[in-house]
C-alpha cells in the first residue's frame, strides 16, 4: 500500500492511534513544543513501522477541513 492510500484509509477510519494523529492544523511558532511533544511520543511508541500526524482533519468531529494558502506559510520555519 503506498503511503496516499494509507493516510486515506486512517482518514476514513477515523482513529487517533499510537501511529496516526489528526490536527486541524499546522504548528506554527508558538507551538513548536506540541510538535516536539507529539513526535517524541511517536518516537517512543512500541509500534514499529511508519508514523502519520495527518493535518487538515478536525480532533472533535474527524471531519476533513480546509486551510486556506496562508495557513499553510504561517506553519513552522
Amino acid at each position: 500500500m503506498v503511503d496516499k492510500d494509507k493516510v486515506i484509509e486512517l482518514i476514513e477510519r477515523g482513529q487517533e492511534t499510537d501511529f496516526c494523529d489528526f490536527k486541524r492544523e499546522f504548528y506554527h511558532t508558538a507551538k513548536k513544543a506540541d510538535m516536539i511533544k507529539d513526535i517524541l511520543s511517536f518516537a517512543n511508541s512500541t509500534m514499529c513501522g511508519d508514523k502519520y500526524i495527518i493535518f487538515n482533519v478536525d480532533d472533535e468531529t474527524l471531519s476533513l477541513i480546509h486551510i486556506s494558502e496562508p495557513t499553510r506559510r504561517r506553519g513552522i520555519s
